[in-house]
């Protein structure tokens, strides 16, 4: 966690050996880190310092985005091209869908304004 005012480190929240793209919930109660070696995607609480849940995310995911109401968090894969849906409140898979090319050096936005 980076103190952006004095720009030095407030605290290391270990999450996994692979953490990849970092999205701030809407409303900043919490932080999303996607984790590719464990396929899932850390949820942070930016209060505590702790990570308080994993959500799955596919297999090598590489970046994530979170919809604007905060429902819906969304991760693509590397391997298999994919991007997945999981409903945040529920956990379950919303849909899987193809992203037809690799998103590992692109960053995601998945919402429109």
């Amino acid at each position: 966690m980076i103190d952006l005012d004095k720009m030095t480190v407030k605290a290391t929240i270990p999450v996994s050996q692979r953490p990849r793209g970092i999205v701030a919930s809407p409303d900043n109660g919490k932080i999303h880190v996607v984790l590719g070696d464990s396929d899932s995607i850390a949820i942070i609480d930016p209060q505590k310092l702790v990570v308080t849940e994993k959500l799955p995310a596919g297999r090598d995911c590489e970046r994530g985005d979170v919809s604007p109401d905060g429902k819906v968090v969304a991760a693509t894969t590397d391997t298999t091209n994919m991007v997945h849906f999981v409903d945040a409140s529920t956990r379950g898979t919303l849909a899987d869908l193809g992203s037809g090319h690799s998103r590992r050096a692109g960053t995601m936005t998945c919402w429109r304004a």
